[in-house]
Order: C-alpha cells, then structure tokens, then sequence
C-alpha cells in the first residue's frame, strides 16, 4: 500500500517512529507498505490521527489494497487447489522460485512463454494472465 507509505513519509516520519506512535512493531508498518497485510480496523483511529488523514481516507486506501490483492489471487488460488508450493510451480516452469512469486504477486505479468508454462502446469488458459 504505497499511499500508507506516503502518509507516513508526508508527516517526516520513519517506519520505526510511526510504529512507536501507532503501538505496532517497525515490521507491521512495513508489512501494511508492502501489502503483505493490512492494518485492523482497531487500529484506524491512531493510524489517522499519526497520519494526520480521515479515517475515511485510510478505509478507502486499504479496501483498495484488499480488492487488488483478491484480483491477484486468482493464481495463488489455483496453485493451492493443486496442493503445489511455489518452488514446485517454479520448478515445473522453469523459473526461479523468487520470480514465480513476484508473478503470483501481481508485480508482474509474465511474458507469453512462461505464461503458457504455468498455465500447462496449472491447468488454465495461459491468456488469463492477459485479462483486466
């Protein structure tokens, strides 16, 4: 969630004082920037207040993120209806583990070979990755 990052960096401060004003770890901030998880909703009113946004503000930005992130699971989705790990879609594919992550991220789309790749290992059409 890059605009939690630029709330915090527009009021001059650092994950590790944001966290300290806020009552998480440094790692829970870092881990709301990235989107690898979302703040609760307990905790809106002092995210807002350190922010110096709406608490309005803050639920619109991370139901944005929630709703990107179910549009990127599709994948993830699939791997895990399969009973596969990431390092075995990577292997089977042909890719390192690292990039096959990234792709099922939503960082980015694979190029048409290795689409075609996961989707013969996955079983699905390969042009889904293509689809907005």
């Amino acid at each position: 969630m890059r605009k939690l990052r630029e709330l915090r960096k527009a009021v001059g401060l650092t994950q590790g004082q944001a966290a300290a004003q806020i009552g998480v770890n440094q790692s829970s901030i870092a881990m709301w920037e990235t989107g690898r998880n979302a703040p609760r909703m307990h905790r809106f009113r002092k995210i807002a207040e350190v922010y110096r946004c709406s608490i309005e503000e803050l639920a619109e930005i991370v139901a944005k993120a929630e709703s990107d992130s179910k549009t990127r699971g599709w994948l993830i989705d699939i791997r895990r209806d399969r009973d596969l790990l990431q390092k075995e879609v990577a292997g089977e594919v042909g890719i390192d583990p690292s990039t096959y992550c990234d792709i099922e991220k939503g960082k980015y789309r694979p190029n048409v070979e290795t689409a075609k790749r996961i989707g013969a290992v996955l079983g699905f059409e390969w042009t889904r990755f293509y689809e907005d």
